[in-house]
């Protein structure tokens, strides 16, 4: 018996069930990669990194604490080049954060889009309100190849400086706002996602590669972002909030749009 993980079968297996359910042994080599890859979309940007480092083997772990900053050391760095990321919860986060941090929620698919979006060349400062998230941090970007993060802040943001909130909305707000020349609406799921339902006049840049077309966001407009979950808007809306946007936040998952009959939708196109 040899352990796996899949969402449809289990944790567990034998070799005998699997030459009889299993495409990888049933399928000819061509058939099985053609469908495989037919089936993906976007992938997330860290892959390119795990191969070599998986290749080379895991090297020593450094979980202990991190360095922490005080309050200005914490302004110096988030004036700097260094991610300063944001762990709280998007809720929490939308009420009050700091100018220029970045909010990837510990709570939600944490790793794969901080991995995803992060120049790995680059620095990273973790801050929270909670010491825990911190740790938890740490270890989901080991798992990454992020090896050891630059520093920490771990405490109430509002006392390090000004803080900025964020709105909240949800889809039953959007009709009245998709005619309003000072308002975009701004879909940042992947394409796939896109192609299978989206609200009509909503524009559409996926999450990977907001930051390359941020210039395609028109400069006089508020920017209310969505994904699928809210997740990945809190990200959006964080990064589009940085480069200047007014921005509000959709903090609702998007099947919340099918019970909104005044929502002009497009599906399967």
């Amino acid at each position: 018996v040899y352990k796996r993980q899949t969402s449809t079968s289990g944790t567990a297996s034998t070799i005998k069930d699997e030459k009889l359910t299993n495409p990888a042994l049933l399928l000819p080599v061509e058939q099985f990669i053609t469908q495989t890859l037919a089936g993906l979309d976007n992938f997330p940007a860290y892959y390119k990194h795990m191969g070599p480092r998986n290749l080379a083997g895991a090297g020593p772990i450094d979980l202990s604490e991190l360095p922490r900053l005080s309050s200005q050391e914490l302004l110096k760095v988030i004036a700097s080049d260094t991610w300063v990321v944001d762990l709280r919860d998007k809720d929490i986060w939308a009420k009050g954060h700091l100018a220029g941090t970045i909010n990837f929620g510990i709570s939600g698919s944490f790793a794969t889009y901080l991995g995803w979006l992060f120049p790995y060349e680059k620095e990273i400062v973790l801050i929270s309100d909670q010491e825990q998230q911190i740790s938890l941090a740490q270890r989901e970007l080991v798992r990454i190849g992020i090896d050891r993060p630059k520093a920490s802040f771990v405490g109430d943001v509002k006392t390090v400086g000004e803080t900025m909130p964020t709105s909240l909305v949800q889809f039953q707000d959007v009709p009245a706002v998709l005619s309003d020349p000072k308002i975009l609406v701004l879909d940042v799921r992947r394409n796939s996602e896109r192609e299978a339902s989206h609200i009509a006049g909503s524009s559409h840049i996926p999450l990977h590669e907001l930051s390359d077309r941020m210039a395609e966001l028109p400069k006089e407009k508020t920017v209310w972002v969505h994904c699928a979950g809210a997740y990945r808007a809190s990200i959006a809306a964080s990064l589009i909030q940085n480069a200047g946007f007014n921005t509000v936040l959709i903090n609702e998952p998007y099947e919340k749009v099918f019970s909104v009959p005044e929502l002009p939708l497009v599906t399967g196109s």
